[in-house]
């Protein structure tokens, strides 16, 4: 998780960057909202990559649950992280929107732009993000998330050597 979240922040980041390449010269506002957007990007991805990589105190917390720890709250990291996630794409997707419009192209070409930029809208899948998210057990253990993770590899590759190798 860490990495996924350094590598998503990162492609944030990259393509407002790219926006600022295309569209800063000739649209100060755009600018100006691009280097607000890169700040809040690159906030919310240090909370994600922190928030896995410090979820408990000590850190060994995170995997061996007999040590006695301090842990984040763990619906709310769920809930919190995805939803970081979905709002700064809707703002990277709709950054360049008001600029495209002011094109001086036809309107043929002008809506071909728009489709374009905004095909980064089918990226944002909260509807299979959020109910995943909600069939969380807060207080589920490793064990028996590996158990459960077999049991669904089992169910989708049936082998009895599978299941007596592993289990």
């Amino acid at each position: 998780m860490i990495s996924y979240n350094a590598g998503l922040a990162c492609a944030k980041i990259s393509i407002l960057l790219l926006y600022l390449r295309l569209f800063g010269f000739a649209h100060p506002a755009l600018r100006k909202t691009s280097y607000a957007f890169l700040l809040i990007v690159a906030l919310s991805g240090l909370w994600l990559v922190c928030s896995v990589a410090f979820f408990c105190w000590p850190i060994e917390a995170s995997w061996d649950v007999s040590i006695e720890s301090s842990c984040l709250p763990r619906k709310m990291r769920w809930y919190l992280g995805p939803s970081l996630n979905i709002v700064t794409d809707l703002m990277i997707i709709s950054l360049p929107l008001p600029a495209i419009s002011k094109m001086h192209l036809p309107r043929a070409q002008k809506l071909g732009v728009f489709v374009a930029f905004a095909a980064g809208f089918l990226w944002v899948d909260p509807c299979n993000t959020l109910p995943a998210i909600s069939e969380i057990d807060a207080d589920l253990a490793p064990k028996k998330r590996l158990h459960r993770f077999l049991h669904q590899v089992e169910g989708r590759y049936p082998s009895r050597a599978l299941q007596g190798s592993i289990l």
